[in-house]
């Protein structure tokens, strides 16, 4: 009776026990989200279209500077994207990046490369509104603040840079495709 009555007790012990040793520490994840329409409207500087020409002007051969990466002077040309009826607020908000789609210049990779249109010598470069050399490599992501304005702007410059190459008299056009992604 004794070795019946200390077997049950092991028997419900080990039971006990056994409760204890599997098992593991469990949890709740919840996702929450929401799909919103198409989030902006897209426009560029002075065009009501996603497809705008900037003018960059016309300079003396001899006004390209000698030292890699130098702008040309007076080449700087401002370019607006505008970014209309954004949803924001409601627990959300955008954050708007710039995939930036160019062949990119071979003696400085974050310049957009000249067509074949024959100028050499230089290439195109685009600055955030800091003043800041953007690398047309990788995304640029927009910092400033997202207040909900109608439109909300984001100012790029475009310039003519040198790329340290001999410089050649000719056209000097290039032409860059840019996807607006959000976050």
């Amino acid at each position: 009776m004794k070795n019946n009555l200390t077997c049950y007790f092991i028997g419900i012990l080990l039971i006990l026990f056994s409760n204890l040793v599997f098992s593991a520490p469990s949890g709740t994840i919840s996702f929450e989200g929401k799909i919103i329409e198409s989030p902006c409207v897209l426009s560029l500087t002075q065009s009501s279209a996603n497809t705008l020409t900037v003018q960059m002007g016309v300079f003396m051969k001899d006004k390209v500077p000698t030292v890699r990466g130098e702008k040309i002077p007076g080449s700087e040309k401002p370019i607006e994207i505008k970014l209309d009826r954004c949803p924001n607020g409601s627990g959300y908000s955008i954050y708007p990046k710039i995939k930036m789609t160019a062949p990119n210049d071979k003696f400085h990779d974050k310049l957009i490369k000249l067509d074949e249109s024959g100028a050499e010598g230089i290439a195109i470069g685009l600055y955030d509104s800091n003043g800041k050399l953007l690398d047309i490599t990788k995304q640029y992501e927009h910092h400033a603040p997202f207040d909900n304005s109608n439109p909300f702007i984001i100012e790029l410059k475009a310039a003519y840079i040198a790329n340290g190459q001999k410089v050649k008299a000719g056209q000097a056009n290039a032409t860059m495709n840019f996807e607006i992604l959000y976050k």
